[in-house]
């Protein structure tokens, strides 16, 4: 994204310098409201890169193409929907489906977000703002697919105890269905402690950063995949059996540790 300009032509220097021009850029950190025009039918990626937070934009009736630009890396303070799209609506400053029961993304800036208790599912682009530093899943949530609420840093979740699909435990949600680690959590200090209530490892998502340590339970039979890779750092993954767990996949490099 280095170098490319977004709508208002503010761009960040590869050098490292920072945003540019420098007076284009106190002049966009003023603005308060962006209004988008009725005609507005979609949007580029590099639109609103690089705005800062706390801005308010509207979502106009014929806006149905990348839509979901807006989320991206983007916290806004408030952003509005034209009740006749055809798409989308919002609530609890969350981008819904047109009937409420599917998340697609969450917009605010706020640091706590509570997920409307219309919705059913939780779609895999769903992610989590950098602002997100707490988050609820109500009891109507039936469905988190995979890859979803992913996030940088580390974000407290909890569930309506009355959820009979998904559970929280050591900061990590997981499947009271299928034992599946949902959600991932990653603690500043790097730890990923797994919860026993955890049977299988899929690819999935985590929330946090750089992680240094894994611990698996005696509860995991099988990993299927590590999707944190990108996160590793001289990684350390201590496993609680006896017996370590099944690797599904021929590539999975994985050295345990026995404590």
């Amino acid at each position: 994204d280095d170098g490319e300009k977004n709508v208002f032509g503010v761009w960040n220097n590869p050098e490292g310098t920072g945003l540019e021009p420098q007076g284009l850029v106190e002049k966009v950190e003023k603005i308060k409201t962006i209004v988008l025009p009725k005609s507005l039918e979609a949007i580029s990626g590099s639109c609103f890169m690089h705005l800062p937070s706390g801005k308010s934009i509207n979502i106009p009736e014929k806006f149905v193409e990348n839509v979901m630009e807006l989320a991206y890396n983007l916290n806004w303070k408030k952003v509005t929907i034209s009740p006749k799209h055809p798409l989308y609506s919002i609530t609890n400053d969350c981008l819904l489906s047109k009937n409420k029961k599917e998340l697609y993304a969450i917009l605010t800036d706020k640091s706590k977000v509570s997920i409307p208790n219309t919705v059913k599912k939780i779609t895999g682009r769903t992610r989590l703002n950098y602002a997100t530093k707490a988050l609820y899943i109500p009891k109507s949530v039936t469905k988190i697919e995979q890859f979803a609420l992913s996030s940088a840093r580390p974000v407290r979740v909890s569930i309506s105890k009355r959820n009979t699909h998904y559970g929280v435990e050591k900061g990590s949600i997981y499947s009271k269905k299928t034992g599946r680690l949902v959600l991932g959590y990653i603690s500043k200090d790097g730890v990923l402690d797994v919860p026993d209530t955890v049977t299988k490892i899929l690819e999935g998502s985590y929330v946090g950063q750089v992680v240094k340590k894994i611990i698996i339970p005696k509860s995991v039979k099988k990993i299927e995949e590590f999707t944190i890779d990108f996160r590793m750092k001289k990684l350390t993954v201590i496993c609680k059996r006896k017996t370590p767990p099944i690797l599904m996949k021929e590539r999975l490099e994985v050295t345990f540790s026995y404590p």
